[in-house]
């Protein structure tokens, strides 16, 4: 037996203990389901799993970066299935729903869909909740279970597409490794806007790999007619894709039309200024973005959400003072009264992202100065570095008005491109390496590192957990049925909550219902200053109401407060006061949530 044909069994045999390790890894986690509210999904999963999950990984990466051809392929998918078993752990592990902020609304909104009571077109972004509710139709499975797999559909689109976009441009199999590996970090999401669960904002940037991969492939493929959308096998995809987009996200979709826009001006100054060169025979992305374009004409302002948005924000935008300086000042007051700060939480979410920036911003100017040799590569990375100009106008723009963290959405947004880019930045980096200096075996290895401590990096703070301050998103079957019965035993007494009143679990309950004010809903204690902190006790919430207060509390609301948070804004001696003094009653108890009924008097005073 040849050295060659030895190297490749032993791939072989290691390919084998990954997906084995995988399976099992799977099987536990399917086997230990979610019995009640889980602080951590990270501690809560089984050892067995991560060990196994690691293995798949690790198997991955050392064959992807040392192995060719098939085995090459195969150990990619490894990894592949590796990530996308982490990012569908809140499905493998039996959650019955994660995400109990706005995925909670849309939760509501697909089951107005579903019952008739709802017209899809009337949403905004109707793309998640129309196909989780043809899943549940064709399935038979519930709603909120369909949901989390159209969230997991998006997350392997993400995953498939990255890898093609960037073959589409370098099709050296080093540099689609190197891509799938980037991709499998999933960096686009980054738990502060952009979250993996049922999220459109979301799901609109995991989808963009889709429509930038046919861009790529139509732009690259020579004409054969003069006649638009025509002429190549992708034009009538590509404008299928941007359909898709408008759907899934107009407003992501708004930055798919200022990406092609610059890739349409580049291509347009090139052809003004030279005769030849690869940008110049490009086919033109004029009609497409075109079409996009009218695509958001017809389709915003016939949406109120949309236009409301958008007056809110040139109002702030022109007339109201940035609000960013004291938002920062205090979150950063709460973070050191924690023991930790916002430079060390900046490291934990988005330190694999700076560098990613970093090395995409070097091959972007690289591209502009037009010294990179590989055609193709100079080409793309002058059309991103173009269209990184409009993103980041964007992207200020929401800095400064600080409207929703939307500064946080649009970045998430970026980083698909710039994956695409530090793709291609890390893979002539490790061609000139070898060119210079030779020894591809250690350049695959140091590769293979870097990959290794970026998977850690970004993996531990993919999900929220106390390791960046934050609870998980676990909504368990308890805390809906706790809400129900809570909203429909209420009689005429007002709910409040800790930092919110409960009218998300409205929403997934009854649906959004915008012609239903919901009055019965109350102000938080969290936005009622007087009752935070030392003052989050049973005897002041009596004193301060001036009739019953319903107070549903989960235990994940409270595990948040008192053990992540340990008692900055509610601590513990004010849950106990809630079953010791004779100002409230627990009138609910079980499932992982207590309700109680605070009794006011008169005075308004604390």
């Amino acid at each position: 037996m040849t050295l060659l044909e030895s190297k490749r069994q032993r791939g072989k045999a290691a390919l084998v203990a990954g997906y084995l390790a995988l399976a099992v890894a799977t099987v536990v986690a399917y086997r230990s389901p979610a019995e009640a509210y889980e602080l951590s999904i990270y501690a809560a999963t089984p050892l067995t799993y991560w060990v196994g999950a690691a293995i798949a990984m690790l198997v991955g990466i050392w064959l992807g970066f040392s192995a060719d051809g098939r085995l090459r392929t195969v150990a990619l998918f490894l990894a592949g299935l590796a990530t996308l078993g982490f990012a569908g752990l809140p499905v493998v592990r039996g959650y019955h729903y994660f995400g109990a902020g706005d995925a909670l609304t849309h939760l509501g909104w697909a089951r107005e869909i579903a019952a008739g009571q709802k017209e899809a077109f009337t949403l905004l972004y109707p793309a998640l909740h129309t196909t989780s509710v043809f899943l549940h139709d064709a399935t038979g499975f519930p709603l909120n279970r369909t949901m989390l797999v159209t969230v997991l559909a998006f997350v392997a689109l993400f995953l498939v597409f990255v890898p093609l976009c960037v073959r589409a441009i370098d099709a050296d199999g080093l540099t689609t490794a190197i891509a799938t590996f980037a991709a499998l970090l999933l960096l686009p999401i980054n738990g502060i806007s952009l979250f993996n669960q049922p999220h459109p904002a979301t799901q609109a940037a995991l989808f963009l790999p889709f429509p930038l991969y046919l861009a790529v492939k139509y732009m690259g493929v020579p004409s054969d007619t003069r006649l638009p959308f025509t002429g190549t096998s992708y034009a009538v995809l590509f404008a299928l894709s941007l359909v898709g987009a408008v759907l899934v996200h107009p407003q992501q979709a708004t930055n798919v039309f200022l990406l092609l826009s610059a890739f349409v001006f580049v291509r347009w100054l090139t052809r003004l200024v030279r005769s030849d060169g690869l940008i110049v025979d490009h086919r033109s992305l004029l009609e497409h973005t075109g079409l996009l374009g009218l695509l958001l004409l017809v389709w915003i302002p016939t949406h109120d959400r949309a236009s409301g948005s958008m007056q809110y924000l040139a109002r702030e935008l022109l007339f109201g003072p940035s609000p960013v300086g004291g938002t920062i000042k205090q979150r950063a007051g709460g973070l050191s009264q924690l023991g930790t700060s916002i430079e060390i939480i900046f490291v934990k979410i988005f330190l694999v992202t700076l560098v990613f920036c970093v090395i995409a911003a070097l091959l972007m100017s690289a591209g502009v100065f037009n010294v990179i040799r590989d055609r193709p590569v100079n080409a793309f990375a002058t059309y991103a570095a173009v269209a990184m100009l409009p993103l980041s106008a964007v992207f200020a723009v929401y800095l400064a008005t600080s409207y929703g963290e939307y500064h946080f959405r649009q970045l998430g947004f970026m980083m698909v491109l710039i994956t695409v880019v530090a793709t291609l930045g890390i893979a002539r980096f490790v061609a000139l390496a070898e060119t210079r200096f030779g020894g591809r075996r250690v350049l695959s290895v140091a590769i293979g590192v870097f990959f290794v401590a970026a998977m850690v990096l970004s993996g531990v703070s993919f999900y929220n957990s106390p390791y960046i301050l934050k609870s998980n998103s676990h909504v368990t079957e308890g805390h809906m049925t706790g809400y129900e019965h809570a909203f429909e035993h209420r009689g005429d007494v007002t709910v409040t909550g800790l930092r919110a009143p409960g009218e998300r679990y409205a929403d997934g309950l009854y649906g959004v219902r915008e012609e239903d004010p919901r009055s019965y809903l109350g102000r938080s204690i969290y936005a009622t200053t007087p009752l935070v902190g030392e003052n989050f006790t049973a005897e002041r919430m009596q004193s301060y109401y001036g009739s019953e207060r319903l107070l549903p509390i989960t235990n994940s609301s409270r595990l948040r407060e008192t053990a992540v948070l340990e008692g900055l804004r509610f601590p513990s001696e004010g849950f106990r006061s809630l079953n010791s003094h004779p100002g409230a009653d627990r009138v609910q108890s079980g499932g992982g949530m207590n309700t109680y009924l605070v009794h006011g008097t008169n005075s308004t005073t604390v």
